[in-house]
């Protein structure tokens, strides 16, 4: 679950918290905000350095392995990679120029900016979940929300109406302020 810590450190966290950061370099200006993908990007390189040769191995002999059990399947899935990368790759000019305001970029930034890059990040986490089958509990972040989230259940459990009530009342006053 490291790279789901990195991808919520680096696409809603930082972006968070330097939201009214900005630094002037020459003649323009850069946003904190702005980072995120580059330093998702520098965190991902790191990564893959440090692990490359375990998980090479360990992406060859799963698919070795699933290429022996379910040998159709697997050509099947790799196939249909194949043609999806090869249809992107060759209808992404005709798209691009249909559609001139709307670039690679363009993507990328909306992708990674607001509320669609905690969509982003959890479509990617659940992913990882799926396909590497660590437990939740292994993510830094995850496992710091689990502890308020176990409190709430308490104080839900001894005094349901008390507790719903004084939420309501804390989020009334946060409104209000």
């Amino acid at each position: 679950m490291l790279l789901f810590d990195i991808l919520i450190l680096t696409l809603v966290l930082i972006p968070w918290l330097g939201e009214d950061v900005t630094y002037r370099v020459g003649e323009s200006f850069l946003e904190l905000p702005d980072l995120g993908v580059p330093l998702l990007a520098a965190a991902l390189v790191a990564v893959t350095v440090h692990s490359w040769p375990r998980h090479v191995w360990t992406a060859t002999r799963a698919w070795l392995q699933a290429l022996r059990r379910v040998p159709a399947r697997a050509v099947g899935v790799a196939l249909a990679g194949s043609v999806a990368l090869l249809l992107i790759v060759l209808l992404w000019p005709r798209w691009a120029f249909e559609n001139p305001g709307l670039d690679a970029s363009t993507i990328v930034w909306r992708l990674t900016h607001g509320t669609t890059a905690i969509l982003s990040v959890s479509l990617v986490g659940a992913a990882l979940r799926r396909w590497t089958g660590e437990p939740w509990e292994k993510s830094f972040f995850v496992r710091q929300a689990l502890h308020p989230a176990r409190v709430w259940r308490e104080a839900l459990q001894r005094a349901p109406a008390r507790t719903l009530w004084s939420a309501t009342a804390a989020v009334g006053t946060v409104f209000m302020a």
